[in-house]
């Protein structure tokens, strides 16, 4: 028994000889699982792959759009938030000037202007003010 699995099959003249993952279109497992078989394309011939490529396709697709959207919807937050300081920043800004022009307004201010100038003959009514009535309501 021992001497007939040592011996090799020779096929006839007419008859080809065939392996047996040749026989059913797959290549040899122990390809199929290594780097060399990853990178050689086994994976893209790969049954389960050849039946579902537009599902996979899709789905890169979706992946893809996902990615993008999210690094748009980040771009706009960092926008969002560079804008919320500006606009503090404004309105400080504003506030001080508003301040600034009220104190410069007011009574006291204007006559330290005037007296300061030298040359105004106006002067601090010592009487105060009265409402005119006229005949009509």
């Amino acid at each position: 028994m021992e001497k007939e699995k040592n011996e090799k099959y020779e096929p006839d003249e007419g008859t080809a000889l065939v392996a047996p993952e040749a026989a059913t279109g797959r290549e040899p497992r122990e390809y199929r699982n290594t780097l060399l078989g990853l990178l050689g394309g086994g994976l893209i011939g790969h049954e389960f792959l050849r039946r579902n490529w537009g599902v996979i396709a899709v789905i890169i697709l979706l992946t893809i759009i996902y990615v993008s959207n999210r690094y748009a919807a980040d771009q706009e937050m960092i926008q969002i938030s560079d804008l919320q300081k500006e606009l503090e920043e404004v309105r400080y800004r504003a506030l001080t000037h508003n301040s600034e022009l009220t104190m410069l307004c007011r009574q006291s201010q204007i006559e330290a202007a005037l007296a300061a100038a030298g040359d105004s003959t106006l002067k601090v009514s010592g009487e105060p003010a009265f409402i005119i009535r006229t005949g009509k309501k």
